[in-house]
């Protein structure tokens, strides 16, 4: 049998458990962050508390991905960078505030731990948090004449807006191959640089000069806006074409302008054919003799004439049409 001693100094070590797991039981911890956070942007990091003893605050970050938060901040400091580390959390109610920058877009993982020490294996709270972490926002055109002559040189306007500090990049290579890569590392071993800006940022308008090619044909420009010269992820592409030659429409307008003077003269070559070939045969009707065989001469010679001149009307009248949809096809109207 027990002792009296022994029974009340087990009944007191039972009422101190308990009260302790009491007291455990009662300690929280919630942690939050700023909105809209962002890549490169410092985010804030709030952990709020209440304690029924003072405590240490420990705060650990980590990408997202497999990894969640251990059981205690020893366990989880090794695959985690510090936000707040060692902080005094004060008995009651108290709050802290800490800033973090994710340098990629993604996922990150926030872990709270109050505990009594760093190497503190059963923490009074543990808290975990994820964060999506937006990447950079940017937007890009390109705006180039649709057509310029072999050998010409002209300008590439180019509007972008960056959210953060970034590098624009433009590109020309001949059309009808690949398209644009999906980043300007991938793109620049095949093209040439129009454009290489280091410092964008905010609202502004870029601009390039290219001299055409000498070779007629379609050619495509490519921009990027992106962290570096190596990154594979940029935050605005655009992509235009720029045709190299002769403006097909200027052509098929000047064929056109053709063909209808050729119908023109063909027209009056038939009327003054026909005209003089009836006049010449009605007077021939009329003669005797020897003037007779000589306007019958002249008539039926510009009866051929006229003949032949149907002919070519004929021939100009088709060269028209072809003329007529042929600027339809390189003008749209």
């Amino acid at each position: 049998m027990l002792s009296r001693l022994v029974r009340s100094l087990l009944l007191a070590l039972t009422l101190a458990v308990a009260g302790a797991a009491t007291a455990h039981a009662a300690d929280s911890l919630t942690l939050t962050a700023g909105a809209d956070a962002t890549e490169e942007v410092p985010v804030a990091i709030t952990a709020t508390w209440n304690l029924t003893s003072e405590s240490r605050l420990f705060i650990t970050a980590k990408p997202g991905g497999s990894l969640g938060c251990a059981a205690n901040y020893q366990a989880d400091d090794a695959n985690s960078d510090d936000v707040a580390y060692n902080r005094n959390a004060t008995l009651g109610a108290g709050t802290t505030t800490a800033n973090y920058t994710l340098n990629e877009p993604g996922s990150l993982v926030l872990c709270a731990y109050l505990q009594d020490s760093s190497s503190d294996g059963t923490p009074r709270a543990v808290q975990r948090l994820d964060v999506p972490v937006r990447s950079a926002r940017a937007t890009l055109a390109l705006n180039a004449p649709a057509r310029v002559g072999a050998g010409q040189k002209f300008a590439v306007s180019v509007p972008v807006t960056a959210e953060l500090e970034r590098f624009v990049f433009v590109t020309i290579k001949p059309a009808g191959g690949r398209g644009c890569e999906s980043a300007y590392s991938l793109e620049d071993p095949n093209s040439d640089d129009v454009l290489y800006n280091r410092g964008a940022q905010g609202t502004q308008t870029l601009s390039g000069d290219w001299t055409a090619s000498s070779i007629a044909g379609s050619y495509l420009l490519c921009g990027y806006v992106q962290e570096g010269t190596g990154d594979l992820t940029p935050e605005a592409t655009a992509s235009a074409t720029v045709a190299v030659g002769p403006d097909p429409c200027a052509a098929a307008t000047t064929a056109l302008t053709k063909a209808q003077k050729a119908v023109k003269t063909a027209e009056s070559a038939v009327s003054r054919n026909r005209t003089l070939w009836k006049r010449y045969d009605k007077r021939a009707r009329r003669a005797h003799g020897a003037a007779r065989r000589s306007l019958a001469r002249k008539a039926r010679t510009y009866k051929s004439r006229y003949r032949s001149a149907v002919r070519s009307r004929s021939k100009a009248r088709a060269k028209l049409a072809t003329a007529q949809a042929g600027k339809v096809a390189a003008c749209g109207s």
